[in-house]
Formats: C-alpha cells, sequence, structure tokens
C-alpha cells in the first residue's frame, strides 16, 4: 500500500444552501434569541422571508431583532435578506 498525501482524499466542493435551509437557519436563531419555540420562518424563493409568530409580543421581538436577524443571514448563512414579513 503506496503513502498518497491526505489533500487527495478531500475534494473541492461547495454546497449551495437551499431556501429551506435559510428558513430553518433563521427559525432556529429567532427560537433561540427569543426563547420560544412558537416562530415558524420559510423562505418565500427569491430573498424574501415570511416569519409566522405565535403571538403579538413575539412578533413585535422580531421586528426589534431585525438588524440582529439580517447580520446572521449575512455571516452565517451567506445570503442577503431582501424583505422581512411577519404574520401572526
Amino acid at each position: 500500500m503506496a503513502l498518497e498525501n491526505i489533500s487527495k482524499l478531500f475534494s473541492e466542493r461547495v454546497t449551495a444552501i437551499s431556501g429551506s435551509d435559510i428558513g430553518y437557519g433563521i427559525e432556529r436563531f429567532l427560537q433561540t434569541a427569543l426563547r420560544s419555540q412558537r416562530i415558524q420562518c420559510r423562505n418565500d424563493g427569491g430573498s424574501g422571508i415570511t416569519i409566522r409568530a405565535g403571538t403579538c409580543a413575539l412578533a413585535q421581538a422580531v421586528l426589534v431583532h431585525e438588524y440582529d436577524l439580517r447580520l446572521f443571514a449575512q455571516r452565517e448563512l451567506g445570503c442577503t435578506i431582501g424583505s422581512i414579513c411577519v404574520l401572526l
């Protein structure tokens, strides 16, 4: 058995993040930040995000965290959020 360079075992692959991955990542971020499981998120297919909050107070808290949410999406998910729609 011949020894080979370990770098040949790994390939340069870039995995694309899908819209559902972005929605799930934002949902987990908001659930952690707001300490509530009553938040659901989905990507609208483009750069828009729809967030469904369980209560009025959660909806307001999501709007307060908008800057942090956009920063998280840019840094961690590598995407830019265009519009945010918060529903009850």
